[in-house]
């Protein structure tokens, strides 16, 4: 066999070779990307169910602030809420239009929501009306059977999006390793055949191991926002979910310590709200300023600050952390609208890459709007407290109002009474003076008498 020839069949295999990776190779990398977007897809189906259920108790929050308060700020919540709740169920239909299990249970959730809907606009209607009204209906219970039935239907429905979660992210898996596998025993060939169809074979599989990479990242990022909205999610008060947001990041992020502090905007500082893995309460500082070290410099300027190679002059001057000497600690400052509601601190011993910076960005809108929701929960809470305060203090003055009005019957009857008795008296002394006068009359007359009787004799 000439060399040409041998060159010819070298060439000839090499080709086929290339042909043959490059159609597994597309193929797979089809069928990897195919499986990742499903498990995006189902990662946006969960959400728009959760989005659904989190507008019918923003709808519900703006109905209850407005039987309490009156404030008709409080329906355009409660109008904002519905137009977003019908929004979400119809991006979630169209999602979920070849699934006739979800269309069924998207049908039975339109129902009910139009159904919750309904009832919080009765209640309002009830409010307008009468305050009595309005509470009597919130407190009939009606609007919580139903809301209870939106969370069931929710619930399942999120069961079947979740068990084809598990199910695509098993396909992705299986795919990915049925592509290495193809890919390893294709590239020992080209390595036996050519080393030029080597390199080739190389760099696609670094290609593709730089795809894998991403989309593993994606998948931790994907799967610790869901974690994360699960840690602060319900009815919790602003320390439980401080504690729960930086224990939850300091776990996730393999951190050895982290804060959070959140800003209040009467007294223009930050207030050290959770805390993780601090030893003692001497390792950590209360309270910052605007502008204040690097909680109060980040909250100022609404920017991340990233600090590595801590040593003693940092910690004592811009740093919470008083003992701990950890290699990297980031500084986000978390936003809502705007405006600074608070600031997160983390430190840990290596330094943090990209995709947990990343995800430790994508986090903040859900702690901001979380932490925000919580605040106004409780303000609302609080002037709820005022108002039965107040009402109780009104009610109290109106008694005393009634028992000294009581007690005014009373003295004018008993001024009355004497008026009466002093009348009679005042009636008894003129006719004791008429007879005083009248006896007066027939003294002076015998006197006269007497006196003439006397003159006669003498």
């Amino acid at each position: 066999m000439t060399l040409g020839r041998k060159i010819s069949i070298g060439f000839v295999a090499c080709v086929l070779i290339l042909l043959g990776v490059a159609f597994l190779s597309f193929k797979n990398s089809k069928k990897f990307i195919a499986s990742n977007n499903m498990v995006d897809h189902t990662n946006q189906v969960l959400s728009e169910f959760e989005q659904i259920l989190i507008s019918t108790l923003d709808a519900e929050a703006g109905t209850r602030g407005f039987i309490i308060t009156g404030d008709t700020k409080f329906l355009e919540d409660f109008s904002d809420s519905k137009s977003e709740g019908v929004e979400h169920l119809d991006k979630v239909r169209e999602l979920t239009k070849d699934n006739p299990d979800q269309q069924k249970n998207i049908e039975e959730l339109d129902k009910e929501i139009k159904m919750r809907f309904d009832n919080l606009n009765m209640n309002i209607d009830f409010r307008k009306r009468n305050f009595e009204e309005g509470r009597e209906s919130i407190a009939s219970g009606e609007g919580k059977k139903i809301e209870d039935r939106i969370r069931k239907i929710v619930e399942k429905a999120e069961g079947v999006e979740k068990a084809l979660l598990l199910e695509r992210k098993q396909t992705s898996n299986d795919n990915a390793s049925n592509f290495n596998v193809v890919s390893a025993i294709l590239f020992i060939i080209i390595i036996l055949i050519l080393v030029v169809v080597y390199v080739i074979v190389t760099t696609n599989l670094r290609a593709l191991k730089r795809a894998e990479d991403e989309t593993a990242g994606k998948n931790w990022l994907l799967t610790g926002s869901a974690e994360l909205n699960e840690k602060i999610k319900g009815d919790q008060s602003i320390e439980e979910l401080a504690g729960n947001t930086i224990s939850f990041l300091c776990t996730y992020l393999k951190a050895i310590i982290g804060v959070v502090y959140l800003f209040n905007d009467k007294e223009k500082s930050l207030f050290l709200s959770g805390q993780y893995a601090f030893s003692s309460p001497e390792d950590i500082k209360e309270k910052f300023a605007l502008n204040e070290g690097l909680i109060g410099q980040a909250a100022r300027e609404h920017k991340q600050i990233s600090v590595t190679d801590i040593n003693e002059e940092h910690i004592r001057i811009t740093s919470s952390f008083l003992n701990a000497k950890p290699k990297n600690i980031l500084v986000t400052p978390f936003l809502f609208e705007g405006k600074t509601v608070g600031v997160i601190e983390i430190g840990r011993l290596t330094d943090f890459n990209e995709t947990e910076i990343e995800f430790i960005n994508v986090s903040l809108a859900s702690i901001a709007i979380s932490i925000k929701m919580a605040q106004q929960t409780q303000e609302r809470e609080k002037r709820a407290a005022e108002l039965i305060i107040a009402n109780k203090e009104l009610a109290f003055q109106n008694d005393e109002k009634e028992k000294r009005a009581n007690e005014l019957v009373i003295i004018n009857r008993e001024l009355a009474r004497q008026a009466g008795e002093l009348q009679t008296q005042q009636e008894e002394l003129k006719q004791m003076n008429e007879e005083l006068e009248e006896q007066a009359q027939n003294l002076k007359q015998q006197q006269e008498e007497l006196q003439l009787s006397n003159e006669e004799l003498e």
